[in-house]
């Protein structure tokens, strides 16, 4: 998808760290570049050196002004 240009950014919300970690292998597969949103300190480190996030529910709840600055940003960039 990223190839036909269908993709340019992309949220993986899941459950658990568990289910995050399988979702890192499988982009690693992929060649997409993925970081954990709740590892990332700077909006501008999310964006601009990973094709995507992934958030767990719970470092949702605990970063959930950076998730709104995040999603505006996008939003304004007409990302989502």
């Amino acid at each position: 998808m990223q190839k036909e240009g269908l993709l340019t950014n992309f949220v993986v919300f899941c459950h658990r760290h568990t289910i995050a970690d399988q979702w890192e292998k499988a982009c690693e597969l992929l060649n997409l570049k993925v970081k954990t949103f709740e590892v990332c300190s700077d909006i501008k480190e999310r964006g601009c050196q990973s094709d995507g996030w992934i958030v767990t529910y719970q470092s949702a709840s605990r970063n959930l002004q950076k998730i709104k600055e995040e999603l505006s940003v996008s939003a304004t960039k007409g990302l989502i």
